[in-house]
C-alpha cells in the first residue's frame, strides 16, 4: 500500500510542478495554472479507483468537504477570539473570506495521500 501512498504523492507534486514551470514570471491568477495543480491529481483517483475500487474516490469526496470547513471554522474561531485574521481568500471566497472553491479539491488530494499512508501501517 506504501507504493500507492508514493505514486499519489507524485502525481501531486507533478501537478504543482507544471502549474509552476507554467505560470514562471507571472504574478496573476491563471485558470491554466489552477487547470494543471489538479489535473494530475485527478487522473491519479482515477488510476487509484481502477486498482482499489471505489473508496479512494469516497475518501476524496468527503474531505474535500470537511477540510475546507474545518479550514473556515479554524479561521472564523480565530477572527472572532482574536480579532484579526490568520489568513484571508481574495478569489472565489466563500463567506467570511476564511476560505475558497479553489482550495475543495486541494483538501482532498491531501487528506487522500494521508489516507494512503495511514493505510499502509
Amino acid at each position: 500500500m506504501i507504493k500507492f501512498s508514493i505514486f499519489y504523492l507524485v502525481l501531486i507534486f507533478t501537478g504543482f510542478l507544471l502549474a509552476f514551470l507554467y505560470s514562471k514570471g507571472k504574478h496573476q491568477f491563471l485558470w491554466q495554472e489552477y487547470f494543471f495543480i489538479i489535473l494530475i491529481p485527478t487522473i491519479g483517483i482515477v488510476l487509484l479507483v481502477f486498482w482499489l475500487g471505489w473508496k479512494p474516490l469516497y475518501v476524496f469526496l468527503v474531505t474535500s468537504l470537511i477540510g475546507p470547513a474545518l479550514e473556515w471554522a479554524v479561521g472564523f474561531s480565530w477572527y472572532k477570539v482574536m480579532g484579526s485574521r490568520l489568513w484571508l481568500y481574495e478569489r472565489y471566497p466563500l463567506p467570511g473570506r476564511h476560505t475558497s472553491y479553489l482550495t475543495i479539491p486541494i483538501w482532498g488530494f491531501g487528506f487522500l495521500f494521508f489516507w494512503l499512508l495511514l493505510r499502509s501501517f
